[in-house]
C-alpha cells in the first residue's frame, strides 16, 4: 500500500512540474498550438548548483523551481512560472566581461607603467652638448723664442640641464676635469721646457694661467689641447668623455744685438 501510494505522489508531482514549465515554452515558441521542441540550452533548475553552470553563452529557456532561492542577476524571469529567457550575446560573452570587469565583478586591472628612460635616452634627449676646445693664445699673432706664451680653452665650462621623458623627471650635468696641452716642440725638453701640460682647470688670458710655455725655437707649431669630461645623467655616469682640437701657432725669434750709432759712421 505504501509503496503504490509514492508512485502516486510521485506522479503527480511530475505532471506538475511538466505543467509549470509548459506555459513559458509555449510563450516563447509564439503560440500555444503545435509545440515546437524547446530550444538549444534548456536548463531545468531544480538546485542553485543547475543554475551556476548557466554561462553568457548559454541561450534557451530556464525552467526554475520557485521554492529555490536563487539570484539571476539582470536575467528577466516570470514571477509566476519561474521561467527565464537566457538570449547568448553575439560576441560570444565578450560584452558581458567586459562590462563586468573580469570574473568576480573585479574592476580591471591598470596598464603597467612606461619603462623608465634609459642613459642613453637621457644623453641624447636631455644632456647639453659638450663644446670642442677653443685653444687661447697670448701673445695671440705669434709668438716669440725666449718668452713665455699663455695658453688656455676658452670654451668648456660645466653645465646641467633637467627634462622630463615619458613622465619620469631626469637630470644630466656635464663636467670638464683635465686639460692637457701639447706644444709639439722638439727642443723643448733640450732647452729644460715642457712638451706637455696637465692642468685642472681652463686658465685664461692673465698671468695666473695654469699653462705657460717659454718657446726655444722658432717655427709653426701645431698646438693641440685635449680635454676630458664626466657626463653623469639621473641613471648612469660617462666617467671620461674625451674632446680634442688642434690650431697652428707661429713663433718668431728676435735677436738682439749692438745697434750702430750713426753719429761714428
Amino acid at each position: 500500500m505504501s509503496r503504490g501510494l509514492s508512485l502516486l505522489v510521485i506522479s503527480i508531482l511530475a505532471g506538475f512540474s511538466w505543467s509549470a514549465s509548459s506555459p513559458a515554452i509555449a510563450q516563447n515558441n509564439g503560440g500555444s498550438g503545435g509545440q515546437e521542441p524547446p530550444p538549444p540550452n534548456i536548463h531545468s533548475g531544480n538546485t542553485a548548483s543547475d543554475i551556476d553552470r548557466v554561462g553568457a553563452n548559454d541561450a534557451g529557456i530556464l525552467d526554475l523551481n520557485p521554492n529555490v532561492d536563487v539570484s539571476l542577476g539582470g536575467i528577466p524571469c516570470d514571477s509566476g512560472s519561474g521561467a527565464c529567457v537566457i538570449t547568448a550575446p553575439s560576441d560570444g560573452g565578450a560584452s558581458a566581461a567586459a562590462a563586468g570587469g573580469g570574473a568576480g565583478g573585479s574592476p580591471p586591472a591598470p596598464p603597467p607603467p612606461p619603462p623608465p628612460p634609459t642613459h642613453s635616452e637621457i644623453v641624447t634627449q636631455v644632456c647639453p652638448s659638450i663644446p670642442q676646445p677653443a685653444i687661447g693664445v697670448n701673445p695671440r699673432e705669434w709668438g716669440v723664442t725666449g718668452v713665455e706664451t699663455w695658453l688656455w680653452d676658452s670654451s668648456s665650462r660645466s653645465d646641467q640641464d633637467d627634462g622630463v621623458i615619458r613622465g619620469y623627471p631626469v637630470s644630466c650635468a656635464i663636467t670638464p676635469y683635465r686639460w692637457t696641452f701639447d706644444v709639439n716642440e722638439p727642443t723643448a725638453e733640450t732647452y729644460g721646457h715642457q712638451e706637455e701640460y696637465e692642468a685642472t682647470a681652463a686658465g685664461g688670458e692673465h698671468e695666473d694661467t695654469p699653462v705657460r710655455h717659454m718657446w726655444s725655437t722658432k717655427g709653426t707649431y701645431p698646438i693641440g689641447l685635449t680635454v676630458e669630461w664626466r657626463r653623469e645623467t639621473s641613471v648612469d655616469v660617462d666617467p671620461r668623455v674625451v674632446r680634442r682640437a688642434t690650431r697652428p701657432y707661429e713663433v718668431r725669434e728676435i735677436v738682439i744685438g749692438t745697434v750702430p750709432n750713426p753719429a761714428d759712421q
